[in-house]
């Protein structure tokens, strides 16, 4: 897709959202409660937006900075206009967690007179005031026994446009600045929680070693393991990523003394150490880990793409045909090459199936040949056709060089071919990633939300799911399920077919698919993550570069 004035101004001006560094707020539990309001006309429903969003964000500031923060909700409650009402839910918040403060926030610009407002509610009050120049933050006193309490008034507006929702991430930047000033330089202001609800619903967020640890404990719960049942252990947790079909992992587990030696392959990088470091997360300390990522450590001699050039051919679990059956490739189908073994090749398939195939099924073509394929114009067939070469199966997907009146002209190995309209589908894909980009800008800056999928806030498979339902395709809710749909057009080592209106797809180092995007050039993504929806590029040297998004990459699926 060409350069686009509009996104690139997006992109020119997005914002590099800055997180508080971990342990400014360390075991804080800071209540947060939007004051909910109505559906009672816009001016009054936008109010109430403005209070989520701003909430949201500040959700996200103090997660990052250590803290425990408690969203009272998340959502329209209908309507809670009347002061006892608000009261009564955000005291049986309270009740669940010990808080260092509560704050309440209501972007309506109305505030509570105080009543019995003691003196650490009182400085807050007024470092929130001198900080927002409003003049507008309240304590509540008659809850105060439970810690700091106060209500903001911000100004009314909220989120309408990316500018509203950008003011309103600049009121929680100012509204965290003051927490974290007061209760770093005020200890004895606000009593510190020692303890909180497990029952309180917050946001998963695991470092990578523990996302290990959890991995690894689901397999073998307690104790370490024994050496003897490393492979059994191993075996365990490939069964337990995302996907086995995307995704190829297959180790070799053998023992040399009292040595664990873990051979095999995988595709994606990031998993190499996966199960060396599981091991020793239970205890089995001598592991040697001779895992090769493919195909930079494959036996393919420079040999990286192709196609199948016979009418069908099946892929296998093994490079033996005795083994398992996978899938089937269909004549002229893309294939990635991963390895080699014998008179087999390892394939990555456009369904994004792994498998073995025989290497007389399969012609290498250059990078340039194989992209050229991945993104020309498809066509469908829609019945069988005899050649004099091969049978072109009904569902097989060939490249399209040109459609006219009547004919569309395909294109084959020994040149171009004519077949009727009445035999080939033409997908006509363009018009709808134009669609799919421009839906897809409209939530940017959109706080993040865990599990929801709505304007006001939305995850990153929510994300994805909202804009395809708006172009009319009806996609799965998770990042994991969504991305077995699709055509393969780029994975972690060959990122050149992306296009605009592509899937991005992210695994972690546990081999779960824990995030999604959406391509909006060749480089440029967009994507809900805390705090918000915002763009991010793979290209090294950008200033909106995300080092850990590509160093999680997985792969491109085009819908």
């Amino acid at each position: 897709m060409m350069s686009n004035p509009v996104i690139d101004q997006f992109i020119n001006k997005c914002p590099c959202f800055t997180l508080p560094e971990a342990g400014e707020l360390s075991g804080e539990v800071v209540v947060i409660d939007p004051v909910a309001v109505g559906p009672n006309g816009g001016g009054v429903r936008e109010a109430d937006d403005g209070a989520l969003t701003v909430g949201a964000f500040l959700y996200h500031l103090i997660m990052a900075a250590g803290g425990v923060p408690v969203m009272t909700r998340a959502e329209e409650r209908g309507c809670c206009l009347e002061e006892e009402v608000g009261s009564i839910r955000l005291s049986r918040w309270v009740e669940r967690c010990q808080a260092s403060v509560v704050v309440s926030i209501d972007c309506g610009g109305a505030c509570v007179n105080p009543m019995g407002m003691g003196s650490a509610s009182g400085a807050l009050a007024a470092r929130f005031s001198a900080a927002l120049g409003l003049g507008c933050g309240e304590a509540i006193g008659s809850l105060a026994a439970t810690g700091v309490l106060v209500r903001i008034g911000l100004s009314a507006g909220g989120v309408s446009g990316h500018s509203g929702r950008l003011a309103c991430w600049e009121q929680a930047e100012r509204l965290y600045s003051v927490l974290r000033d007061f209760l770093n330089g005020d200890s004895a202001a606000a009593p510190h929680a020692g303890c909180w609800s497990t029952s309180v619903p917050r946001f998963p967020n695991r470092t990578e070693e523990q996302e290990v640890e959890a991995a690894s404990r689901r397999v073998w719960p307690v104790g370490a393991l024994p050496v003897e049942q490393a492979e059994w252990f191993c075996r365990m947790l490939c069964a337990s990523i995302s996907d086995r079909t995307n995704v190829y992992l297959s180790p070799k587990v053998r023992y040399d003394g009292g040595k664990v030696v873990i051979e095999g392959a995988t595709n994606v990088a990031i998993l190499k150490g996966f199960l060396a470091e599981s091991l020793r997360t239970v205890g089995v300390k001598d592991v040697v880990n001779d895992m090769r990522v493919l195909p930079e450590e494959g036996a393919l001699n420079g040999d990286s793409f192709g196609v199948c050039s016979c009418s069908m051919a099946l892929t296998y679990g093994e490079p033996d045909e005795s083994s398992s059956m996978c899938s089937q490739l269909l004549y002229g189908e893309p294939v990635m090459l991963l390895d080699r073994d014998g008179s087999f090749y390892l394939i990555h398939g456009s369904d994004g199936y792994c498998g073995w195939v025989r290497c007389e099924a399969v012609e290498v073509v250059s990078r340039m040949e194989y992209l050229s394929i991945v993104n020309s114009k498809s066509g469908i067939m829609l019945d069988d056709v005899e050649m004099t070469e091969c049978r072109l199966l009904a569902g097989t997907r060939l490249a399209v060089s040109q459609s006219r009146k009547g004919i569309v002209r395909v294109a084959m190995p020994d040149g171009d071919i004519e077949l009727s309209e009445e035999a080939v589908g033409v997908l006509n894909h363009d018009a709808r990633v134009v669609e799919i980009v421009e839906r897809a800008t409209q939530f940017l800056y959109r706080p993040y939300i865990f599990g929801a999928v709505s304007p006001i806030g939305l995850d990153c498979s929510g994300l994805v799911k909202n804009v395809m339902s708006q172009v009319g395709l009806q996609v799965a809710r998770d990042a994991s399920q969504q991305m077995l749909a699709g055509r393969l057009v780029a994975s972690r080592w060959c990122r050149d077919g992306i296009l605009a209106g592509d899937l991005l797809y992210f695994i972690n180092g546990v081999g779960k698919v824990y995030h999604v995007a959406i391509a909006i050039s060749s480089t440029y993504f967009i994507h809900s993550a805390p705090p918000g929806v915002r763009i991010n590029s793979l290209a090294i040297g950008d200033r909106l570069y995300s080092a850990y998004r590509d160093r999680t990459f997985l792969m491109a699926k085009r819908m």
